[in-house]
């Protein structure tokens, strides 16, 4: 197993402190890729409808999930996002989105 592609996390690493065998973790990361996508979908959806307070509580889910995973990169993402989110700044935020769903999208694991 080992790191993940793209991504610099160490899987061994990751699952090791969370009590968990790296195939347990496996499987949670999969579950996070795709709840994380249904965050962004959310993010984007109340952007679009200019709801800046469903945008942030849609960030604070992902940043927290990604905490619980050990996902560094996409806590800090996260917590930018939200931060932007909450402050109404969504055209700061849609480069730190875009980010966030290019981290999300390389959850493809090196054997």
């Amino acid at each position: 197993m080992g790191r993940q592609k793209g991504t610099g996390m160490n899987i061994k690493e990751n699952s090791s402190a969370l009590g968990l065998s790296e195939e347990e973790y496996l499987y949670l990361l999969k579950i996070f890729a795709d709840t994380g996508m249904s965050d962004l979908r959310k993010i984007q959806e109340a952007i679009v409808q200019g709801d800046r307070e469903m945008a942030a509580n849609a960030a604070h889910s992902l940043k927290g999930a990604a905490g619980s995973m050990g996902l560094a990169d996409i806590y800090e993402l996260s917590s930018d996002t939200e931060r932007l989110l909450r402050c109404g700044r969504f055209d700061e935020a849609d480069e730190v989105i875009s980010s966030l769903e290019d981290k999300i999208n390389t959850f493809e694991v090196q054997a």
